[in-house]
């Protein structure tokens, strides 16, 4: 079992427009909202009707509008899926597809893990990869936890299992009501498995595992980042 000295100190701020504001999305940029205005979409479809767009972007919004949970597994060049712009006009698809398209050239695979779509880089290394299927032992976290708080405690987990670090200062950015869990103890996950189950809680999310390419002598930058879609619309994406 893992046992470590853990620290972090966490800056909590809120972000409350007016409640009951509907907002509309700016085209494909779509802004954090306190309780964003949701449309009815039963059949999971995804429109994405975008000049100049990244893949990433393409990504979020076919997670935000379908609320699927999903997973992206950063490779040694973690800016593939942010560099390239392209054109998108994709009407009511389905999510797989939405996803398949996104990652079109650029060397990544789709997979399906326990209802999770999880995206993984063509070019991890060999300490990427080790990294995105290293066993936890125990994996707990406080309880009454944000989505995020669950992934900085995952962070944590990692850090001082892999990096041997044992101390961690961050900031967490949040909103009064946003959706709190409870993850009982779990006796063994590896990081990708972990990661799935806290995107899976309440609204559903999205994760990126941010991972060294290779050893480092100083810092090391490994990270689990977990969006919530708590606070974004599901409304398309459309160019206005």
């Amino acid at each position: 079992m893992l046992r470590a000295s853990l620290v972090i100190f966490a800056i909590c701020c809120t972000f409350i427009p007016a409640r009951g504001q509907k907002e509309v999305p700016r085209g494909c940029s779509e802004s954090i909202q306190f309780d964003p205005f949701l449309l009815s979409n039963p059949n999971s479809e995804v429109t994405f009707q975008c000049r100049d767009a990244t893949s990433l972007q393409l990504i979020e919004a076919t997670g935000r509008q379908t609320r699927k949970p999903l997973g992206v597994v950063l490779g040694e060049d973690p800016t593939l899926l942010s560099k390239t712009k392209r054109n998108y006009n994709l009407e009511k698809v389905d999510a797989r597809s939405a996803l398949l398209e996104a990652i079109a050239g650029t060397g990544y695979s789709l997979r399906e893990e326990n209802n999770v779509f999880v995206l993984v880089a063509g070019d991890l290394t060999s300490r990427q990869r080790q990294l995105l299927n290293h066993e936890l032992s125990g994996f707990k976290s406080g309880s009454d936890q944000t989505m995020v708080m669950l992934g900085t405690d995952l962070t944590m987990w990692i850090r001082a299992a892999v990096d041997h670090e044992t101390g961690f200062a961050g900031s967490i950015l949040g909103s009064t009501n946003d959706e709190r869990f409870t993850l009982g103890a779990i006796p063994v996950a590896t990081t990708g498995e972990l990661a799935n189950r806290i995107v899976s809680l309440g609204s559903k999310g999205m994760w990126i595992l941010r991972t060294d390419a290779f050893a480092r002598d100083g810092e090391w930058t490994d990270d689990v980042e977990i969006e919530t879609y708590q606070h974004y619309s599901n409304l398309p994406n459309i160019d206005r």
